[in-house]
């Protein structure tokens, strides 16, 4: 059986930056996945308050969502990179003031490989 792991290189890029954006309780949170990688990648992105936002975004397109919530209290958003089977392959805290760039691809042995960079 092959070992499934992915490169998600999950970098913040959003066309409204967060500053602008007022956010917090009762305001919309919006913010830009760009997936780079040749396959469909399902992503959560989770406010402090439990808001949850799912995409599944197919590959090399991006894809702008709202959702409205309280972020952490520094502005960070909780970001995930989900398996088919709703288990976490990646997560991490980020900005949404730019897109998250999500990279994925195998690598010589024929498995895939995840790994991001939050900011």
């Amino acid at each position: 059986m092959a070992r499934l792991s992915l490169i998600v290189i999950a970098a913040a890029l959003v066309a409204a930056p967060a500053a602008a954006q007022r956010l917090g309780t009762g305001n919309p949170s919006c913010y830009e996945i760009q997936n780079t990688a040749p396959v469909t990648v399902l992503t959560h992105v989770i406010m402090e308050s439990g808001e949850r936002s799912v995409a599944r975004v197919p590959a090399n397109s991006r894809e702008r969502r709202c959702l409205v919530g309280q972020p952490h209290a520094d502005g960070r958003v909780t970001f995930r990179v989900m398996s088919t089977f709703g288990m976490p392959l990646f997560s991490c805290q980020t900005f949404i003031d730019r897109p998250i760039v999500v990279l994925g691809g195998k690598r010589a042995d024929q498995t895939w490989e995840y790994d991001a960079k939050c900011r």
